[in-house]
Formats: structure tokens, sequence, C-alpha cells
């Protein structure tokens, strides 16, 4: 298994968070399901690789097109892996991607959908084939991001500033600040904020800061410096009133208790939360 992170170039740095690339060898029959869980980014997908299938709660699977854009999520994702597989992943931060897609981004809520339906169909073989192309991870990278220079130049839905600060805030201030301080620095009233919020992140700012507490959880595990040995300690880290409280947002963003959670974390779903559960 290979996970790589790339910063993105210059001109990118304030819609791309970063750029990421994951291949590995699975055997599709035996491999188990795989948990996706919130982080507050939405991403564009691109397999080179064999796709992954995704798993409904019935363990219908259906397999995953070779190019897409994901939405914020709000809920898991459940994934089996391809035999061979192979992707490349752009994170935008939190309310930048709607200057590459032009749509409200919670219409693409929990959604995967494919990037022909958004982009058309010759600028997603052009995508692609050039992805196929390249022979290594940065060459992968610097087509990606070449294409979405080009098409952010092109945008007619810049990303709204005020909004992506709010975001930007609640990711930096550990989702505590209020949201009457937020919507008064963008110039807005609550209400305008948490509209104009939704549909450039494309859950509610209150929702998002509750993302955003989530995966702290994971941040307190991955730093060694915070000797974090327990759920109930990584709980306090993240600003959680207590474990039954954290319990609570993992059955909703995870649709699991932690304990249960971490028996299902390999492959894709363990290079997403960066950290080994405890």
């Amino acid at each position: 298994m290979s996970y790589q992170e790339f910063s993105p170039p210059p001109a990118l740095a304030k819609h791309v968070r970063l750029i990421w690339q994951f291949e590995g060898a699975a055997d599709s029959a035996a491999s188990p399901v795989q948990r996706i869980v919130a982080d507050g980014h939405p991403e564009l997908i691109l397999h080179f690789g064999d796709p992954y299938a995704e798993v409904d709660a019935q363990g219908n699977a259906v397999t995953q097109v070779h190019a897409l854009f994901a939405g914020q999520l709000t809920r898991p994702l459940l994934l089996r892996p391809a035999a061979r597989p192979g992707v490349l992943g752009v994170r935008f931060f939190p309310a930048a991607a709607r200057a590459f897609f032009s749509l409200p981004m919670q219409t693409l809520r929990d959604r995967r959908v494919a990037l022909t339906a958004l982009w058309g169909e010759d600028a997603t073989h052009s995508v692609m084939a050039g992805l196929l192309q390249a022979q290594d991870g940065a060459a992968r990278v610097a087509h990606v991001a070449g294409v979405l220079r080009a098409r952010l130049a092109q945008s007619t839905s810049p990303s709204d500033a005020g909004i992506a600060r709010g975001a930007q805030r609640l990711l930096a201030d550990d989702a505590r600040i209020a949201l009457d301080e937020l919507a008064l620095a963008c110039k807005l009233s609550r209400r305008q904020f948490e509209r104009t919020f939704l549909t450039e992140v494309g859950v509610s700012p209150r929702l998002f800061a509750s993302i955003v507490r989530f995966r702290k959880l994971f941040d307190a595990l991955e730093q060694q410096t915070l000797r974090v040995r327990h759920w109930a300690e990584a709980a306090h880290f993240a600003g959680y009133f207590d474990q039954a409280h954290m319990n609570r947002d993992f059955k909703r963003f995870a649709g699991l208790a932690p304990q249960a959670f971490c028996k299902t974390l390999g492959g894709l779903s363990a290079a997403m939360v960066g950290a080994a559960p405890p």
C-alpha cells in the first residue's frame, strides 16, 4: 500500500488543501468493506487504477465511475476495494469547490456525481487521458493541477471570500467560535450567513462544526506529543462534553461505535483518517 500527499501549486493554494494519491493491491472478492467518514472537505476523485465499488445498507455494490466529484459527507461511505486500486484525489477547502463545479454545494451533499455530468464528456476524457499517460504521482498531480488552473480561470462562480474565511475559522478555532460572530465578520445577518454557508460549503455551519469536532478526534490520535492513550482523552482534546457525546457523533458520522470502527480500518479508510486509533 502506498499513500502520498502533495501540496498544490501556488495558483491553487487558496482553493485546494492538498492532492493525494493512493495505490494498493487487494483481492476484491475477499477484501472487507471500508468506511470513509466525514472530514468537511469535498473532493475530486480520479481512478487511474480499478475503481472502488460503493456498498449500500443492503450490501449491494455498484462500481464507481473513473472520474467523479464527492460532495460533503454527513454519513459513512462504504467502499469495497478493487483488485488493483489506484486513486488520485483533490481535497478542496470547505468553501472552494463551487468555483470549479458551479453548483450549490448542498445539492451534492452525500453524493458521488460522475464528472461527465459536471464538466461534460470531452473535458472528462481529457482529464483521464492525461492521468493515464502520466508515469508517476508527481506527473499525475501536475496534469490535474493544470486542468484545475484552467477551470478556475474560466469559473463563473468565484468562491465567497467571507464564507471561506468563516469555514477556515471554524477549522482553526476547533469549531467553538460563535456563529453570530462569524456572520458579523461576513457583514451578514445570522440567517443570511447560514444560507450562504450552505450554498458554498454544502452543510450548515452547525453541522460543519460537528464534523470538525469529530475529525479532531483523529488529530489527537495522530499527534504523538499529546500522548493520547484512550478515547476519553481524545474526546476531551476534541472538545466533547463527555465520552457519551463523542459516541453519539461516531454513530452519526461513522455508523459504528469507536472500537467497532477501528476494526474496520484498512487500506484507503486508514489513510483517510491518518491515524491508528487506540
